[in-house]
Parts: structure tokens; C-alpha cells; sequence
């Protein structure tokens, strides 16, 4: 068929109209797709797009489109342009990374482009460059505060950082805020109105840990209320069962900033929590506003906000030591244990015998994102002066680009690859905690260790070898393994940790003693996982806190 004005017209009638099935149609007639014209297979292209329910396969074959229009035109920016769409939709880089350097190096401060550049460096996992782009992106659209609040959880995988440093950029956000400096106190009543705020009550880490907090917390002392900043209709069956715990539950996702303020204020709380920090679909601003008497931060994020308005953030004191309180914006509340207990598993899965040959496997099932060049220098060595293998699998969603780019950073140490496995994400509970029989010892990675994942280890008697951190979020692990006794699994520094994994790798005997179901009992009977004691020293802290504050 002729490419005519008029068919043209007619296709962008279609495409205007939505009409995108028909338009489809009409466009696969004409013969076969690569050998289109341009201004046919970029209109093709858009409409493949356009669709709903277009899968990611299909978004990388978009891309494939505009990469080949844009390969040919190198004038056509709008090819450009939605490449990067069609390319962070799919999360596959392939085509994007061929150009989008290139045309960095023409416009610096296009505010597409540097987004473009964090977004896919995060995706393959690398975090600092990540977040140098990031960095350049504020520089030019400096009052963007979702994009500090992702550029200042990234920071939180870089190796060097100082905690001053962190808490210094965690300032510059709270200068943009909007914010409201009243303060006003509690009044006396029967019960402490007590808030939490959350986009993540559902099938996730946060809400395992609070499950047990929500149903025994005394519902004689305390009145729970809960702002939900989660679809609704991505609720889950761990979502229903949490909200059976509200007196009061309000689902805030469709809810503007202002107006949540509003309706948080209106319910005249006395106690703020918010569990998400600087993590996804956080409402900083919400809590910046200063809703109520005393706001505080727990558990999502585990650093300092930096944040005016959040006065207080709880730690247990292997976090944080007192001479440190002063790079934490917020006052710290020390739990006399631990900082957070988890719901006991309701499968019961069996722990077998992972001693019995003679190879020696290491784990870590952590998001691959956290393993940092650091991470990446000592895990090489020790599988270069070992006969090991490690075993890989990331607790996010990965990609075939993520695993490559995480194998090359290992081949670069002259690592040999043989040595390397990356297994498939496994969503089911129970063989995801059966997986652990596959391992002898976990690496945690660093400066951003494990939390979930350390516990699910040490519940399937598998220890974890950890490193001393130099802040709270980086002393996950020294918590975890001092609460259950096992200071020998605490590295004191990189050479340390790499002779810990060493000796153990070569002295299984040594290992075994501390594995297996005798680990399980002992993180079983511990404090991570007494929620009943976690729940009355949580609450002793929560009463003590508003009787300062009670008019």
C-alpha cells in the first residue's frame, strides 16, 4: 500500500480517537513492520504503548522501535524521548544505553535525561553513580521533594558517606518543606490516641514486624488509628488482618497532602509513627506539617530524617551509642532489647543437614542493590582464597541486565564465574525459607545489611557473618547476632570479616555447632522474636513519653 497524506492523517485520527486495536490493524496491513517508514513505526510504536495492559516483553520491543527510528534520525529527539519511556517501563536498558550518554553530553541539564540516567543505574545496581545523577538532577530542579526523598534513600548503599554528611543532606530537604512549627501538648484522656501511617500494611517486611505489635498492643491504654497510603485495591489478605486491629483505619492513598493534614489533624492524635521514612509512596510532607503533639519515626527506614518535625526516632542501643546522638536530627528512644521483633513463622519447615560433602556454599538473599563496591572487593577475595561458591538470589524484583551487570563486577575482581550463582526470585513463603538448606553461611552485605533476610537465616539455622557499621542502618546485623549471643559472627572490619568467612569456610566442624536447629531455638526464644515482651517494653516507652507531653 502507498504511505499517502492521506493515510497519515487517517492513522492519526486513530491514534487520537485511542482507537488502538483498529489502528493496529491498520498499520500491520501495510506490510511488514521494521521496513516502515519512520513516521509509520514511530505512530505504530505510540500506539503499541498507548495500550493498556501492553506487557514488558512488548515494551522492549517498543523500544527496539524507537531505537532503530532514532538510530536513523538522530535529529528525532522525540524517538529519543520515549525511548527512555518505553525503556524505564520495561526496566530493560539495552537499546537506551546506547544513546542516552551521548546525549547527555549535548544537554546536561535536561531534566529527562538525568532522571533516565539515576533510574537505570539504580535498576542495574549501581547505586553511587545512581545517585550522582541524581545529585545533578537537584541541582537543576531544586525544590523536587519526591525526587530528594529517592536521591536520599539511595544514599544510604554508599560505602564512604560520614552520618554528618548524611544528616547535612538530609537538612537541605527539610529547608524546602512547607512545614508548621506549632507545637501543641497532649491533654489528658483515657486513652493514648496513637497513629501510624504506612503506605506498606500489606504482604511486606514492615508489616510482619508489626502484626504481633498491633494485635497485643492493650487496647485499654492505647487507641489505634491507621492512615493507609496503599491502593486499596492492592490490599491483601495480611492487610485485612491488620486492620482488624484499628479502631480507626483510613485508606490515604487518592488523598492530596493538604487534605491529609487536614483530616489527620481533625483526628486529634496524640501519637504520630510513621513506618516509611524516605521509602517509596512516603508523606513527608504530611508529617513535616506537624499533625500531632509528638511524631516519631520507627522501623521503614532506620536513619534520621532530618526532618524539623519528627521529634523523636527509636533505636535499641547497639544501633546507636550515646557519643552519635548528635549527627540524628531526632531525639532517640532506646527499646531496652531490640529495636524491632518479628511475627514467629506459621509454616514449620524442616532444616536439613548441609554439612555432609565437601563444598562450602556462601548466601546472601538480599536485594542485589545492596551488595556495594566495598561489598563486591571483600565477597571476591574470600571466593578467591576458597574453594566456595556463592549463592545469590535478590529479595526485589531483578532483571537478566541486573544479574549480568552484578556477574561482571565479580568477573572485573578476577573472580571465577563458576563460582557464582543467581537463582530466580521465589515468591512462594515456604521455599523461599526451604532455600536456605542450600547454604552453609550468609554474607551480609554492606553498608546496608539485611534485616528480614537475617532473621528468615537465622531461623533456618544458617548464621550470619556481619559487619560492624558506622551508623544505625549499617548495625542491622550487630543487633540481630548480639541478641542472640553470637559475637564471633560480628566482623570488626573488612579483614576481619573476610578471615571470619575463611576460617569458616575451612573449619565446617566450627560452624556447625552454632547452626541448625540449635540456632533456630536460640533465635526462637530471643528477644527478636518475644513480641509479647517487644509489645509491653513499646508500650511502657510510648506512656512514659506522653506524660512529658500531657498538659
Amino acid at each position: 500500500m502507498q504511505i499517502t497524506d492521506e493515510l497519515i492523517l487517517k492513522l492519526q485520527k486513530l491514534i487520537n480517537s485511542k482507537q488502538f486495536s483498529i489502528l493496529e490493524f491498520e498499520i500491520e496491513s501495510l506490510g511488514e513492520i521494521e521496513k516502515l517508514p519512520n513516521n509509520i513505526l514511530m505512530i505504530y510504536a505510540c500506539c503499541k504503548a498507548m495500550k493498556k495492559h501492553t506487557t514488558k516483553k512488548e515494551y522492549i520491543k517498543i523500544s527496539y522501535y524507537f531505537d532503530k527510528i532514532f538510530c536513523s534520525q538522530p535529529e528525532n529527539i522525540e524517538a529519543f524521548y520515549n525511548l527512555i519511556k518505553s525503556s524505564l517501563t520495561s526496566q530493560h536498558f539495552e537499546f537506551l544505553k546506547k544513546h542516552i550518554f551521548k546525549q547527555y553530553e549535548k544537554d546536561p541539564k535536561n531534566k529527562l535525561i538525568l532522571e533516565a540516567l539515576y533510574i537505570m543505574h539504580y535498576y542495574l545496581g549501581d547505586m553511587e553513580l545512581a545517585s550522582r545523577y541524581y545529585k545533578e538532577f537537584l541541582n537543576f530542579n531544586p525544590k523536587n521533594i519526591k525526587a530528594w526523598t529517592e536521591y536520599l534513600g539511595g544514599l544510604l548503599y554508599h560505602d564512604d558517606l560520614s552520618q554528618l554528611d548524611y544528616l547535612n543532606e538530609c537538612k537541605n530537604l527539610s529547608n524546602l518543606i512547607k512545614k508548621n512549627d506549632q507545637k501543641f501538648r497532649i491533654k489528658k484522656s483515657n486513652k493514648i490516641r496513637l497513629c501510624f501511617i504506612s503506605p506498606d500494611f500489606s504482604d511486606h517486611p514492615v508489616a510482619f514486624f508489626c502484626k504481633d505489635l498491633f494485635k497485643k498492643i492493650d487496647k485499654n491504654k492505647f487507641e489505634l488509628i491507621a492512615l493507609s497510603n496503599k491502593k486499596i485495591i492492592n490490599h491483601d489478605k495480611t492487610t485485612d488482618e491488620i486492620k482488624s486491629n484499628f479502631s480507626i483505619w483510613k485508606d490515604v492513598y487518592e488523598t492530596k497532602d493538604e487534605d491529609l493534614v487536614k483530616l489527620a489533624l481533625d483526628l486529634k492524635l496524640d501519637i504520630l509513627i510513621d513506618l516509611s521514612g524516605f521509602t517509596t509512596r512516603n508523606r513527608i510532607s504530611v508529617t513535616e506539617h506537624r499533625v500531632a503533639p509528638i511524631q516519631i519515626s520507627w522501623l521503614g527506614y532506620c536513619n534520621t530524617l532530618g526532618l524539623s518535625n519528627i521529634d523523636y526516632i527509636i533505636f535499641d542501643r547497639n544501633l546507636v551509642s550515646p557519643e552519635e546522638e548528635s549527627f540524628y536530627s531526632e531525639k532517640i528512644l532506646y527499646m531496652p532489647k531490640t529495636f524491632a521483633a518479628l511475627t514467629k513463622p506459621n509454616d514449620h519447615v524442616e532444616i536439613k543437614n548441609k554439612f555432609s560433602n565437601d563444598e562450602f556454599i556462601f548466601g546472601s538473599f538480599n536485594n542485589l542493590r545492596k551488595i556495594s563496591k566495598k561489598t563486591f572487593d571483600t565477597w571476591s577475595e574470600i571466593l578467591n582464597k576458597t574453594n566456595s561458591k556463592l549463592l545469590l538470589r535478590t529479595s526485589t524484583q531483578d532483571t537478566s541486565e541486573l544479574r549480568e551487570n552484578v556477574l561482571k563486577k565479580f568477573r572485573d575482581r578476577n573472580v571465577n564465574i563458576e563460582q557464582i550463582e543467581i537463582s530466580n526470585t521465589i515468591l512462594d513463603k515456604y521455599e523461599h525459607l526451604n532455600s536456605y538448606n542450600n547454604i552453609n553461611l550468609t554474607l551480609d552485605p554492606f553498608p546496608f545489611p539485611g534485616a528480614t533476610t537475617s532473621f528468615e537465616s537465622n531461623y533456618m539455622g544458617v548464621p550470619v557473618l556481619t559487619l560492624r557499621g558506622t551508623n544505625s542502618i549499617s548495625r542491622f546485623g550487630v543487633t540481630i547476632n548480639l541478641n542472640l549471643g553470637l559475637d564471633n559472627m560480628i566482623a570488626n572490619n573488612i579483614d576481619d570479616y573476610i578471615a571470619k568467612a575463611i576460617d569458616f569456610s575451612k573449619n565446617k566442624k566450627k560452624l556447625k555447632k552454632i547452626s541448625g536447629e540449635n540456632l533456630r531455638s536460640i533465635i526462637l526464644n530471643s528477644s527478636l522474636f518475644d513480641t509479647d515482651d517487644f509489645t509491653k517494653n513499646f508500650e511502657d516507652l510510648l506512656v512514659n513519653l506522653v506524660e512529658k507531653n500531657t498538659q
